[in-house]
């Protein structure tokens, strides 16, 4: 599968770079030299759109996890990809956006739902599901000796 948005695997780049960054200590500044790299030229690239739907298809389009451009932005803190003006128009475009309103002042923006709503209601089957925890206390109740 051929990926023709570069600016979302800029974001994967970055990923794995803070993966990287996770795993192996002595390579954090050189993992911080590339990603300031790679942030450089995926500015350069957004510099270059001047129409609001071509950046509106670059925000929006989803890795195979489904998460966009936002996303990528919020969880490995790349901030300066907002700065051109075309994303800014986009972010206050989603923030005045009159859907997810639930009933909660907070959730009447999507920001505020993408930001810490989206990532944080997992479900943990491997806590939820551990061998040394019994469905119901009363079971050992109904264990009978030999």
């Amino acid at each position: 599968m051929v990926n023709t948005n570069p600016i979302k695997v800029s974001c994967l780049v970055i990923e794995i770079l803070a993966m990287v960054q996770d795993e192996f200590y002595c390579l954090n500044k050189r993992c911080e030299r590339q990603r300031e790299q790679i942030i450089e030229a995926a500015l350069k690239i957004l510099s270059k759109i001047t129409s609001l739907d071509e950046m509106r298809q670059y925000v929006y389009d989803g890795d195979l996890d489904g998460r966009d451009l936002l996303t990528f932005i919020w969880e490995y803190k790349i901030k300066e990809l907002l700065t051109p003006p075309l994303i800014s128009a986009l972010v206050k475009e989603i923030w005045n956006s009159p859907y997810k309103i639930t009933g909660h002042i907070f959730n009447a923006s999507s920001i505020h739902v993408m930001t810490l709503e989206w990532r944080h209601n997992k479900y943990d089957m491997e806590q939820a599901l551990r061998f040394y925890k019994w469905p119901e206390k009363d079971v050992i109740k109904s264990i009978n000796s030999h």
